[in-house]
């Protein structure tokens, strides 16, 4: 499945929550199924540079040449959309995580329930997730890989 298919499958899948309050919250629950960091983890190298809630962020390219990523943040909505964009990037080629745009935030109408400021450090963390999978000056994380 290519990462624009599951993209998809997931509009699909999480469209089903009528309101969009109702699928920002149910993100937040599964999210909360992901082990956060511990403080081995939450180092100063693995913050997102410029989200204003904390945000750490690992990953790269395995040797089966698929990306991995990890997130947290001392924010719970920040770490419920930084949790999902990982797990929607995880598990596909570089190449197509460097090409496609997550507008699954949008199409499920959670974008508008966003400040300016969690909607740039949306911004930040997808810039960060292009950089790992394009071998970027960030470290892979031991529970990463």
């Amino acid at each position: 499945m290519t990462l624009a298919d599951k993209q998809q499958q997931w509009i699909e899948d999480w469209g089903i929550i009528p309101d969009s309050y109702e699928r920002l919250s149910a993100l937040m629950a599964e999210a909360g199924s992901e082990p956060e960091f511990g403080d081995d983890l939450k180092r100063e190298e693995w913050l997102v540079p410029g989200c204003q809630a904390r945000v750490w962020l690992l990953g790269g390219v395995g040797e089966d040449g698929l990306c991995r990523f990890r997130a947290d943040s001392d924010a719970p909505m920040v770490r419920a959309l930084a949790v999902f964009l990982c797990r929607l990037y995880s598990g596909h080629p570089a190449a197509e995580v460097i090409e496609v745009e997550p507008e699954i935030l949008d199409r499920l109408g959670l974008s508008g329930h966003l400040t300016p400021t969690r909607r740039r450090g949306l911004e930040f963390i997808r810039l960060r997730l292009r950089q790992l999978a394009g071998g970027g000056a960030m470290g892979e994380g031991p529970a990463v890989v």
